[in-house]
């Protein structure tokens, strides 16, 4: 910062000028201000070479303007006078003056949360995707037998003893890694249309809270089908169901972990997303449909019962699900 000589005939002006007298209710909170003269000052020296030291005994003054050689163009900043402001006055025989500063910036913007800088978020993504690969691995056999069965029923008689014989293991897993993957779906959901939601809550707190959520509504799916089948239908037509249900909500979690993998690591756009899940979520609900109708309703006029038993138990609670979404975030946002 460098100065330049100030105007002999405005030095004169400022020696003579007296100061104002004050009236008593002011005289206790503020002093007379008197006009100082002008500095020009370059504040912003197109070249920091150009930055030269202050002269000696002149005290550095503020002005509501800036310099015919600034190139910035600041935004206005009220600077109140202070203690320190008052000591440098007492210094220097000049009282202090509010001026109004030209500060220069950018207004920066803040980052959004993303999964890839979250170190707990990834280690527990690929924790679980090397233990889905391990269950897998050891319970090959049987998800070779329940696919096949899946789409072509065995004999009645061999089905309990073979699949008391190779049990899936690590099944309650799969689920849980299901609807932890499910999880990551509906938090980049929320980032992407109720930003407001993210700001407020934790990321952790929300992606707790969809886990809790997608398991409570697969178990309450499970007793509602387990109620309603005890009524109408046989306890081996029952127990075939369930493992194909189950079986198809093991499916929709591995189909939607590379789609998670993709959200985290390569940050897969919202449009890509939101296309994927409806695809993968209709192949589901047709694999529902066609089972459900195998299992239950293959007689005369079957198909009309089998609209109306699936579209009470299986459309009419997703689309409760994304209710209770919309009104976890109006209640996260009240908290």
């Amino acid at each position: 910062m460098h100065q330049s000589p100030l105007p002999q005939q405005a030095d004169t002006t400022a020696q003579h000028t007296p100061a104002a007298p004050l009236s008593a209710a002011v005289a206790d909170s503020a002093h007379a201000l008197r006009r100082v003269p002008r500095l020009e000052a370059d504040t912003v020296p197109p070249d920091p070479r150009q930055l030269k030291p202050l002269p000696a005994a002149e005290p550095l003054h503020a002005w509501p303007y800036a310099a015919a050689s600034d190139t910035a163009v600041p935004s206005a900043f009220l600077a109140q006078p202070c203690q320190l402001a008052r000591q440098l006055s007492a210094v220097s025989g000049r009282e202090a003056q509010p001026t109004t500063l030209q500060l220069t910036g950018i207004e920066g913007e803040i980052l959004p949360y993303r999964f890839r800088n979250d170190n707990v978020v990834t280690i527990l993504l690929m924790v679980s995707f090397f233990l889905v690969v391990w269950i897998i691995s050891l319970s090959r056999k049987y998800l070779q037998g329940s696919v096949s069965d899946f789409f072509h029923a065995r004999p009645r008689h061999n089905w309990f003893a073979e699949r008391t014989d190779t049990e899936l293991r690590g099944q309650a897993f799969l689920v849980l890694q299901t609807c932890f993957v499910l999880s990551i779906l509906l938090f980049d959901y929320t980032q992407n249309n109720f930003s407001a939601v993210c700001e407020v809550v934790s990321p952790y707190q929300l992606l707790l809270t969809y886990t809790a959520l997608c398991l409570g509504y697969y178990l309450l799916k499970l007793a509602l089908y387990a109620f309603v089948n005890s009524i109408f239908f046989s306890r081996e037509s029952r127990e075939r169901w369930t493992a194909s249900y189950l079986l198809c909500i093991l499916a929709l979690g591995l189909g939607f972990l590379p789609v998670a993998l993709l959200i985290v690591y390569f940050d897969l756009s919202f449009h890509h997303l939101l296309n994927t899940t409806l695809c993968l979520l209709a192949v589901q609900k047709c694999l529902l449909l066609y089972k459900c109708y195998s299992i239950f309703f293959t007689y005369k006029l079957g198909w009309v019962h089998l609209i109306l038993y699936f579209c009470t138990l299986e459309i009419t609670p997703l689309l409760a699900f994304g209710q209770v979404v919309m009104h976890t975030h109006r209640l996260l946002l009240t908290l």
